[in-house]
């Protein structure tokens, strides 16, 4: 004892976690650089949308598991988060439960929906059927969560050097270096999208620089979001970068203005309202969390949590408004020509997806394939693009696991929440608000959009919340003694290590595969490269006249739902039977898809089954107005000289204007041209 009153700004060592650096130990801090790095490093190539970007985040994060595990143990991290393993080991039962290939009947009674869709997309010679609907995405989305997984564990409980700061540190610089890039990239003319535009507005291989540091403005907001929180943080609060509680605190001030500033600059240049709206709530968190003083200065917060919160509501209030208010009769949203539109197509997704959830209610569809199920629901008017996400994270855990899985991730959530109000000090305090306004500005923002579904911000949301549990986990004592193993453990363990690397790598061997094959036939790679190997293969052996069955076949049992894999399957068939039978499926897959369609109504054309032709041309025509080929709706029927499928297309218009009266310009310009040809008809009959 000194008896040195101890600083109430003083930070303390985050538990007994922390570690000198230049001990013998040094080993021990291998698990938290190795997270740090791949941190700092996460929105610069690890943003890329190339499919060896999340393959290296997993092999580093569970690298470090790994490391942190054959050093300390498992005591440790056990005691650490003993209150978070029952809620995650039922998670993780419901995503591997979707994995495991049933019996019919067993999956007839756990997922009725699941079963029926499985009978119906796949040929009966198959008798055992897994829950979730598209396997590969499934196991490649339970990778990517255990790689998260990984990054918590870690950042929750893995020593630290010096004063603990690192992690913060990473993450504040990484958005620094995600922010300077954006701006270079805009300074040098290169169209990435990144500031004010919107990916569907523009061709997506515009430049091979499109996509990085992140995919777009949205995203590059959210990034900004987390590191200009944490910057404002060691503002107020300097020891959040490791600041000594009596030593100068100017540099760690100075450098955290210099990134607030540039953070504040990239996210007004983005122009995203959903990041923006994200950084107010992040900064209201904050000021209602940060501990209050005594006398004016308590006075003065308070005032300012009330403004804070008026704006706020006030910011609310005008997207509630908004969101209400629907386009006008002259507007068609399918054709996204209303540049505010973003909220109403949300809420449209949302509608959409109230079926999906009422098919998949107790188990889900499985981890990562709402992007491959939603075609199945999706109606006019949200036809103008694909929608891989739910733009609503709680709404896409729902799709993915079901009540019984999202049960868990809500309580842990409310533990989250009870064990952060019972932190005590007032340094602590203050890290604690910081940290959690940080995790609030990505999860206010991903209720909106799906920052959280790209590798590099899920992992900084990972150690976010590892820090924030960090703060309140018990402790295991400042000499813990060196992790024992016997050698069967050892075996088991590197055998397991092992296993996850390789598994780790499915994403970046499926791009190279899918990206090698597309070489060899000479056309662009798919931007969807998980899944798509087989189809490629496909392709490529009807390209060179040779037997393409069996791959159809294994790409149709990795994504029973994708309607290109039933497409792909369809060619490859020789018999005319099988290919109808596919391309049903295949509109089964995505019903408002007018390629498909169209190609399956040219096929029954040429069956000779005419009137099952202009069901299909009706239906697709109500299902999207602007569906249809000029070719096909111009065919005169040789025997009276009407237009069947132009008079099909007109009904199933007409159907889709008593319930849609926005396009009534579609139904005036297809009775405009049936007007057209009958004058042209009646010109030709009379002669010169």
């Amino acid at each position: 004892m000194t008896g040195e009153a101890r600083s109430p700004d003083a930070h303390p060592q985050r538990g007994s976690l922390a570690v000198p650096i230049g001990e013998e130990s040094a080993h021990r801090l291998l698990p938290a650089l190795l997270v740090a790095g791949v941190a700092l490093l996460a929105p610069l190539p690890l943003g890329a949308a190339h499919g060896w970007a999340p393959s290296v985040l997993e092999i580093a994060t569970f690298s470090a598991l790994a490391f942190f595990l054959a050093a300390e143990g498992t005591g440790r991290p056990r005691r650490a988060l003993e209150p978070l393993l029952a809620p995650a080991a039922i998670v993780s039962a419901v995503a591997l439960l979707q994995l495991v290939p049933l019996p019919l009947g067993l999956a007839g009674w756990l997922s009725p929906a699941a079963a029926s869709l499985h009978r119906q997309m796949i040929d009966p010679s198959a008798r055992w059927f897994p829950l979730s609907v598209e396997p590969h995405a499934s196991v490649v989305a339970l990778l990517r969560l255990g790689a998260y997984a990984a990054a918590f564990v870690v950042a929750a409980a893995a020593p630290l050097p010096g004063r603990g700061s690192l992690h913060c540190w990473a993450l504040m610089l990484s958005g620094a270096g995600a922010g300077a890039v954006a701006w270079w990239h805009w300074l040098a003319g290169w169209d990435t999208l990144l500031f004010g535009e919107f990916a569907p507005y523009h061709a997506m291989a515009a430049t091979g620089r499109l996509h990085w540091p992140l995919l777009n403005a949205n995203h590059l907001a959210s990034w900004m979001n987390v590191a200009g929180i944490l910057a404002l943080g060691a503002l107020l609060h300097p020891p959040l970068l490791g600041a000594a509680a009596r030593a100068p605190a100017w540099p760690q001030r100075a450098l955290a203005a210099a990134v607030l500033l540039l953070t504040v600059a990239t996210l007004v240049g983005t122009r995203s309202r959903g990041g923006i709206g994200a950084a107010l709530a992040g900064v209201a968190m904050l000021s209602l969390l940060w501990p209050a003083t005594a006398g004016r200065r308590r006075l003065g917060l308070r005032a300012a949590r009330a403004g804070l919160l008026a704006g706020v509501a006030a910011a609310v209030a005008w997207i509630g408004w908004v969101a209400i208010h629907p386009p006008g009769d002259e507007v068609v949203l399918a054709a996204l020509q209303r540049r505010d539109a973003t909220l109403q197509v949300r809420l449209e997704i949302l509608r959409q997806s109230l079926g999906l959830i009422g098919d998949f209610p107790a188990l889900g569809t499985g981890l990562g394939t709402y992007g491959g199920i939603f075609p199945r629901y999706q109606r006019y008017p949200l036809l103008f693009a694909s929608v891989p996400h739910a733009h609503c994270e709680p709404l896409e855990w729902l799709t993915d696991l079901g009540v019984l899985g999202l049960a868990p991730i809500v309580f842990l959530a409310v533990r989250f929440a009870r064990r952060a109000s019972a932190v005590s000090g007032v340094a602590a305090q203050r890290t604690r608000a910081i940290l959690a306004a940080a995790v609030g500005s990505l999860f206010a923002h991903a209720a909106g959009d799906f920052p959280l579904r790209l590798p590099a911000i899920a992992l900084g949301a990972a150690i976010l919340l590892g820090l924030l549990w960090r703060e309140f986990a018990p402790g295991g004592g400042d000499e813990a003694p060196a992790a024992q193993w016997s050698w069967p453990d050892r075996c088991v363990g590197a055998g397991a290590f092992v296993l996850v690397l390789g598994l780790s790598t499915s994403e970046w061997r499926d791009a190279a595969a899918v990206g090698s094959v597309a070489a060899k036939r000479r056309v662009p790679t798919p931007r969807t490269a998980a899944g798509r190997v087989y189809e490629q293969i496909v392709w490529q052996r009807i390209d060179a006249a040779e037997p393409a069955v069996d791959p159809g076949l294994r790409a149709v049992l990795a994504a029973p739902v994708s309607a290109t894999a039933h497409r792909a399957l369809a060619h490859a068939y020789r018999s005319t039977e099988m290919r109808e039978r596919e391309l049903r499926r295949m509109i089964a897959c995505e019903p408002a898809n007018r390629y498909g369609r169209i190609e399956h109504a040219l096929m029954l054309i040429g069956i000779g089954q005419f009137a099952a032709a202009q069901r299909e041309i009706e239906e697709g025509f109500y299902l999207d107005p602007q569906f249809g080929d000029q070719r096909l709706l111009a065919l005169e029927d040789p025997i009276d000289g009407n237009w069947p499928f132009l008079e099909a297309a007109l009904r199933g218009v007409r159907r889709r204007v008593g319930i849609s009266p926005e396009v009534r310009g579609e139904l005036q310009r297809f009775e405009q041209t049936e007007q057209l040809l009958r004058e042209a008809r009646e010109r030709r009959l009379r002669g010169p």
